[in-house]
């Protein structure tokens, strides 16, 4: 199972014994589950369940389902027996009584009130619920295909850029292990211009360059972000739904780029630092997609 987009769109039409109904489903991304539905009225107890459907099919986004059809377009005509049976008793007892002569044809019999009666099929619960399960079932088929080629596309993508932010790491790395010689020997030379010739204590002067040093170091900062990578690239091979998840560690990724821009101080590191933050915040944005 790979990865699935949070935006996609599904339709399809079934047909049963005379009925027809259409079901359309559409998803956009939103940070969490919320479903509306839309039924046509004499499918509006099934809600419920529908609902749990979706929810079963969809856990995470703005989902809209529309089902179409069914009402009088869709009911079949049943023929009350029982009904049919009175009136012929009743029928048969005045023509006895009065003395009358004549019988009843198929025409009038139908024509009476309550012998044809319209919509039944939609009053069994059972019947009404297999055709919109099949319905809304099949339109959450296309639209799970569509999503998993969205899905697809976002997972090739963020994989990219994900090993840009390798290489990008690299590069800080090999800038940083050159920055305390380099700071070490500006900063020395710095301090003896300002003390004019006057002898200054190594040992001092070696301990104020350690604890800058120190201050400016970002290998915590690093290590910290290369495991979050590592992480990234291990959810979006995964079988399980990480929407959530790639956005949190995108989250913490950010901070350890603030933190590296705000202590490394060398305009090299600062310029790939910008090329990193410029990386996750369009990973960002198409994690936003991802369910």
């Amino acid at each position: 199972m790979m990865i699935k987009s949070m935006t996609g769109y599904g339709r399809s039409e079934q047909h049963r014994d005379g009925r027809t109904l259409s079901a359309e489903v559409r998803t956009v991304n939103h940070r969490f589950a919320e479903y509306s539905v839309r039924l046509p009225g004499e499918l509006a107890p099934l809600e419920g369940r529908v609902r749990e459907l979706l929810q079963q099919r969809v856990p995470r986004g703005a989902v809209v389902l529309t089902v179409g059809g069914g009402g009088e377009a869709g009911t079949r005509p049943v023929i009350d027996r029982e009904q049919v049976a009175r009136y012929l008793a009743q029928l048969r007892d005045l023509k006895r009584e009065h003395g009358l002569k004549g019988g009843v044809d198929l025409r009038t019999l139908v024509a009476l009130p309550g012998v044809v009666a319209g919509g039944a099929a939609a009053d069994d619960p059972g019947e009404r619920w297999d055709l919109l399960a099949a319905a809304v079932a099949a339109a959450l088929d296309r639209l799970d295909e569509m999503r998993r080629r969205e899905g697809r596309a976002l997972q090739r993508d963020l994989a990219g850029r994900v090993r840009r932010l390798g290489r990008l790491i690299g590069r800080i790395q090999s800038l940083a292990r050159r920055r305390p010689a380099e700071r070490r020997r500006r900063l020395q030379a710095r301090v003896r211009e300002i003390a004019g010739g006057l002898a200054l204590d190594p040992a001092r002067l070696a301990q104020e360059v350690a604890l800058f040093a120190e201050r400016a170091d970002i290998t915590e900062e690093l290590v910290r972000l290369r495991s979050h990578c590592a992480a990234f690239a291990a959810y979006l091979a995964g079988k399980q739904p990480v929407g959530r998840r790639l956005d949190f560690l995108l989250q913490e990724m950010n901070r350890e780029a603030n933190t590296i821009g705000s202590k490394a101080g060398a305009a090299g590191i600062a310029q790939l630092v910008v090329e990193l933050k410029e990386q996750l915040e369009k990973m960002r944005e198409q994690a936003q997609n991802v369910e």
